[in-house]
C-alpha cells in the first residue's frame, strides 16, 4: 500500500510522534510505502518522503484556501490508497481527506471529543462527562485545564470547533484508538462503536534483558512532560518526600512548569535525591530504565494508554502507577507492577518503597513484564492489525469487519 500519514509534527516530539516513527520504518519492511504531510520534519529526511504543509493542527480564517490547495496537490503526487490521521485539529482537513482518498484516524489522545483537550478541570479533578453544554457551565466554575479565558467567547468558539471536528470524524469509515479506554470514551462522545478498532501501541523488545540491580541506592525513573496537574509531578515529589528506602530518583523531560516543580521538590528537602535530567532522546532514555529498580508513571490524568508503560515492561522493570484512563489495560496490578488509586500519595510512596526495599518482588514483577508485552504489544500484532483496517479502509468495509474490533482481546 501506498500511505500518506497526516500529523502536525514529523519527529521524535511526543509519544504520537515515536508511534508513527517507528510505524513507518516498520510498514516500510513489510512492503509497504509511507509519505508524511506535516507543518514541520525534525527528522533528518532518511526516514520517509516529506511534504510541508500548512495548518495541520489549528486552521485559521480565509487561510483554508492556502493549505486546502496544497493538501490536494500533495495527494495528487503521493497517490496514496489510503490517508491515516493522528494528530489534526483542523475539521476542514478531515472532511478534505475524506474526499480524496479513503481515510482513517488514530486518536491518540482527546482532543476529537473534548474542548478542553485533555478531559481534566483547572482544579485537576478528572471530567467524566461527554463534550456538550457542560463545557460552558464548567466555564463559569473554574473552567478545564486548557480551556480558560478572560471571557466566555473563546469557550464557545472552542466547543463548537471541537463539536465540527468530531462531526467530520463521525463521517470517516473507521477510527482507531489503542486501549478499550478510549473507546469507551469516543462511544459516550457519540461515536457509532462499529466504526471503532482497537489497536493498542506496541514495542520493540530489546536483544538482552538484565533483571533489577540490587543497589544500595535504587534508582526510580520518571519519564513525562513536566505539566502540572495532569501528569502527576507534584504527586510524585509527594510521594517521594514520604519514601523511607534509600533511592535516588531522576526525572526525564521538560514542560512548561520545569520551574515550579523544582521549587516544589527544594521545597521538600529532595534536592540531593531527585535529579531533574530534562530532555533526553528516546534511546537514552530505554538505556535508563536497565539502570532501574523502578519506573514511576504517575499521571493524574486519565492516560490514553501510556507507551512508557509497555517499554519498561519489555525490559523486565516494574511500573508503579495510578489507576486512571487506559493504564490497567498494560499494567496487570501485583504482576507487572502496582496500582494505586488516583491521588493517592501515601499509597504511591508505600508501593515504591515495597520494591526498593524488596528485590525479589521487584524483579519477580518486572519479570513478567517481557511475555506480557510478548502476547499483547509487540510489533507483528499491532501491524497485522494496522494493515488489515488500512485494507478494509480501502475496500470500503466498516471497522472490524472480518474478525471483530478489538485487536487485544
Amino acid at each position: 500500500m501506498r500511505i500518506l500519514h497526516v500529523n502536525y509534527t514529523f519527529g521524535v516530539v511526543g509519544g504520537t510522534e515515536t508511534y508513527l516513527l517507528n510505524l513507518i520504518r516498520d510498514l516500510g519492511a513489510r512492503g509497504h510505502h509511507s509519505e508524511v504531510a506535516a507543518e514541520r520534519d525534525d527528522t533528518d529526511g532518511s526516514i520517509a518522503p516529506f511534504h510541508e504543509i500548512a495548518e495541520v493542527e489549528w486552521s485559521k480564517p480565509r487561510w483554508w484556501l492556502r493549505w486546502g490547495w496544497r493538501f490536494r496537490a500533495i495527494v495528487r503526487q503521493v497517490r496514496p490508497d489510503v490517508i491515516y490521521l493522528h494528530n489534526t485539529m483542523n475539521p476542514d482537513l478531515v472532511e478534505l481527506a475524506a474526499k480524496l482518498r479513503p481515510t482513517i484516524r488514530y486518536v491518540h489522545d482527546h482532543t476529537v471529543f473534548c474542548p478542553g483537550l485533555n478531559k481534566i478541570y483547572a482544579d485537576g479533578a478528572i471530567c467524566d462527562r461527554p463534550m456538550g453544554d457542560w463545557c460552558l457551565e464548567k466555564y463559569g466554575l473554574g473552567g478545564c485545564l486548557c480551556l480558560r479565558h478572560p471571557t466566555e467567547e473563546p469557550v464557545r468558539k472552542q466547543v463548537d470547533h471541537t463539536r465540527a471536528l468530531f462531526e467530520r470524524h463521525r463521517a470517516l469509515g473507521r477510527i482507531v484508538v489503542a486501549s478499550d479506554y478510549m473507546r469507551r470514551e469516543l462511544e459516550q462522545a457519540g461515536m457509532d462503536a462499529s466504526r471503532i478498532d482497537v489497536i493498542p501501541y506496541y514495542t520493540a523488545r530489546p536483544d538482552e534483558v538484565s533483571p533489577v540491580a540490587d543497589d544500595d541506592t535504587p534508582l526510580i525513573l520518571t519519564l513525562a512532560r513536566l505539566s502540572h496537574p495532569d501528569k502527576g509531578i507534584i504527586e510524585l515529589l509527594d510521594a517521594l518526600a514520604r519514601v523511607d528506602a534509600p533511592y535516588r530518583a531522576r526525572i526525564v523531560g521538560t514542560g512548561q512548569h520545569e520551574e515550579m516543580l523544582r521549587a516544589h521538590a527544594e521545597r521538600l528537602s529532595l534536592g540531593d535525591r531527585v535529579e531533574f535530567a530534562g530532555f533526553v532522546a528516546h534511546e537514552q532514555t530505554l538505556a535508563m530504565m536497565a539502570e532501574a529498580r523502578v519506573v514511576a508513571f504517575p499521571s493524574m490524568w486519565n492516560e490514553p494508554f501510556g507507551i512508557v508503560g509497555i517499554e519498561a515492561a519489555a525490559r523486565a522493570r516494574p511500573v508503579v502507577a495510578f489507576d486512571v484512563g487506559g493504564v490497567r489495560e498494560w499494567l496487570a496490578d501485583g504482576e507487572t507492577g502496582i496500582l494505586v488509586p488516583r491521588g493517592d500519595i501515601d499509597g504511591y510512596a508505600a508501593a515504591l518503597d515495597a520494591l526498593l526495599t524488596d528485590v525479589d518482588r521487584a524483579r519477580a514483577l518486572g519479570a513478567a513484564g517481557p511475555a506480557r508485552v510478548a502476547a499483547r504489544f509487540v510489533r507483528d500484532t499491532h501491524i497485522e492489525a494496522l494493515e488489515k483496517a488500512l485494507l478494509e479502509a480501502v475496500a470500503g468495509e466498516p471497522a472490524g469487519a472480518s474478525s471483530g474490533t478489538t485487536a487485544s482481546r
